[in-house]
């Protein structure tokens, strides 16, 4: 595909489909996009993380998720920013350990990311917050290990190495929630 072909779809995309949604568009242009879409209210629900008050807002006694409840606790279309620990849904507050096992927290994480952006005024797909960097924290589940937030960086170190730094994995998130 040639440039001129590519800018065309780019404008054709873009007069269709809002820029943060927009896969075409650049990163920073998306972004800013969104974040003008932004009110105070959602902003802030993106921040907060629904964590201890699942069994209030998202899901029934046993732990499977509550499409009333959820639309109930978040009918003012602000979003859900993140979920955490979905593994303890329906667990005994006293042994959250006895939670869901890895299908029935996958069935779980998948209905709360199909109503989220379904019931939110952006769209914006919920994230998950688990004691686990890489793979399933849950009954069954497979955990993978990792060095948390890592890459290779282009500094030479004091021994003529590339160096190993710490970096906000921001970029990462955002591509994967769009």
């Amino acid at each position: 595909m040639n440039s001129g072909t590519r800018a065309s779809r780019v404008i054709s995309l873009s007069s269709q489909i809002a820029h943060y949604k927009n896969r075409e568009m650049k990163d920073l242009v998306r972004a800013k996009d969104l974040l003008s879409r932004m009110t105070p209210e959602v902003e802030a629900a993106q921040m907060m993380c629904v964590w201890r008050k699942k069994a209030t807002k998202l899901v029934d006694a046993q732990g499977n998720f509550d499409f009333k409840k959820a639309k109930a606790a978040f009918k003012e279309g602000w979003g859900i920013g993140r979920v955490g620990r979905p593994s303890e849904a329906g667990s005994n507050p006293k042994t959250p350990t006895d939670g869901r096992n890895a299908r029935q927290m996958a069935e779980l994480t998948n209905a709360i990311r199909k109503f989220s952006p379904e019931h939110s005024r952006l769209h914006i797909p919920v994230s998950f917050h688990e004691e686990c960097p890489d793979g399933h924290a849950a009954n069954d589940g497979t955990s993978f290990p990792q060095p948390i937030g890592l890459v290779p960086s282009s500094i030479p170190s004091r021994a003529g190495l590339k160096s190993w730094l710490a970096v906000p994995c921001a970029t990462r998130i955002f591509k994967s929630r769009f």
